[in-house]
């Protein structure tokens, strides 16, 4: 009745995409918290500017809270820190080691060179240096959250 499945090709990594090859990506204004867009078009982009809103993505999205990301790894529990005085760092070892295991499933990141959570006045800030599968390296800073 059922089809038969190869136990053989089943992989339980968490890798999202296999491909290395950069897609098109709506461009995304994270200050605006709007699409870009261009003579009434969204602006598409492929290249290095694509990975940096995908690692912006990543630090603003909350692990395991939305469906389509639940088991994959994808995001931090930087959310949790939210309106707290004091931090501890354990919180932030927490984020760092999120970072790290997260960003391996996104096949461009060849490694991460440098990464750093901090508070920074009333936001809480990431700061990410990588190299990527090409040999360019990125990086990116961006607040995950502020309070007004």
């Amino acid at each position: 009745m059922f089809p038969e499945v190869d136990d053989d090709n089943i992989t339980t990594n968490n890798v999202i995409s296999d491909s290395s090859k950069i897609r098109l990506t709506p461009n995304f204004d994270y200050h605006n918290k709007d699409t870009v867009m261009v003579d009434g078009s969204p602006d598409m982009i492929c290249d290095e500017r694509s990975i940096k809103q995908w690692i912006i993505k990543f630090f603003r999205t909350p692990i395991d809270t939305k469906e389509i990301y639940q088991g994959t790894g994808f995001g931090t529990s930087a959310y949790l820190t939210k309106g707290y005085k004091v931090v501890d760092g354990l919180l932030y070892a927490q984020i760092k080691k999120e970072i790290e295991e997260g960003f391996a499933l996104n096949p461009n990141i060849l490694s991460i060179m440098e990464c750093d959570v901090y508070k920074e006045d009333k936001a809480l800030m990431i700061y990410v240096k990588v190299k990527l599968i090409d040999g360019t390296i990125l990086e990116e800073k961006t607040d995950v959250w502020s309070l007004k």
